[in-house]
């Protein structure tokens, strides 16, 4: 596959990501380059009419967009403009993927955006999207207004990157596998028997530790299996900020719990992962390729494949 020459929109700063996330339409036929970028997450075509405002991650290898381009340090996208000037691709092009424009406004301080990191030039990005589009994500978490903790035994999508470990919480070690929810990834993982706050006050007001390092002892020591926190603290991996702080989810499984992973792969050995758009197909993760370029994301071997075989 070739790299970009040219984009249709911009994802290079947090206002870029929303207007970005506004505009996006509402499906109506099977010609739109949307219902192939959603074949190659979900491995089959939506059911029409569907609308993309539902949807909160996006990876930019597989839209018309010049991340590789963006200015910033140690991110393709953190409230910056283009490194250099952009051509943009013809408006028969772009109208394909902005047809049907919903034109929300929604303002950008109330949604959660979360970025995996890169380290390196714009030619590891390019060769990144060569071998593994699923290699970088954004996520516009719902404004967290509107959210609403999933129900116990349901499957929730999110997004990881490599094995979290901060002040002598590693995971593997009774800190738990933990997770950023967000529709539009593709991959799911069961939420079991699972206990949810609003924030992080509601969390102590429920009797779960000021640190997050003990949470999943406790999870496992009540019988639960995993925890929501609608808006944990804005401060996320490596010195990245949100607006508003993220939904996350951290599982006590023993799979979670006693399983030594750290090594530089975000997948965890015996945890079940599921694809389709229900949910209702086996995940093979894989993790990034790049992970001494790039945070090591998961995602699951069937994607890549698809994206493998439409671009021979």
């Amino acid at each position: 596959m070739h790299p970009r020459t040219c984009e249709c929109f911009s994802v290079c700063s947090n206002a870029d990501i929303i207007s970005f996330h506004n505009a996006l339409p509402r499906i109506t036929s099977h010609q739109s380059p949307w219902s192939l970028y959603l074949f190659l997450v979900y491995g089959k075509l939506p059911s029409l009419p569907f609308d993309m405002t539902q949807l909160e991650v996006f990876y930019p290898h597989l839209l018309p967009t010049l991340y590789q381009t963006c200015g910033g340090y140690n991110e393709f996208a953190d409230g910056h403009k283009h490194a250099v000037p952009t051509p943009q691709c013809s408006p028969t092009e772009c109208t394909r993927w902005h047809m049907n424009a919903l034109s929300r406004k929604n303002g950008s301080g109330t949604h959660s955006i979360i970025r995996s990191i890169v380290r390196q030039s714009p030619d590891t990005l390019i060769d990144m999207s060569r071998v593994d589009p699923f290699s970088l994500f954004i996520v516009i978490q719902t404004p967290r207004e509107f959210r609403r903790p999933a129900i116990n035994h349901s499957w929730v999508e999110i997004v990881r990157v490599t094995p979290w470990q901060q002040r002598g919480c590693i995971e593997g070690t009774d800190y738990g596998c933990w997770f950023w929810t967000g529709r539009g990834s593709g991959i799911f993982v069961n939420v079991g028997q699972t206990a949810y706050g609003r924030d992080l006050p509601d969390i102590h007001r429920k009797g779960f530790a000021n640190h997050d390092c003990g949470w999943a002892r406790q999870l496992l020591r009540s019988g639960q299996d995993s925890l929501q926190v609608l808006s944990t603290h804005p401060f996320l991996h490596q010195g990245v900020k949100s607006w508003v702080g993220p939904t996350e989810l951290v599982i006590a499984t023993r799979t979670c719990m006693h399983n030594a992973n750290r090594t530089l792969s975000a997948c965890i050995p015996t945890l079940e992962l599921r694809t389709g758009w229900n949910a209702n197909i086996p995940c093979t993760c894989v993790h990034s390729k790049f992970p001494f370029y790039a945070q090591n994301t998961l995602h699951c071997t069937e994607q890549v494949h698809r994206w493998t075989q439409l671009n021979k």
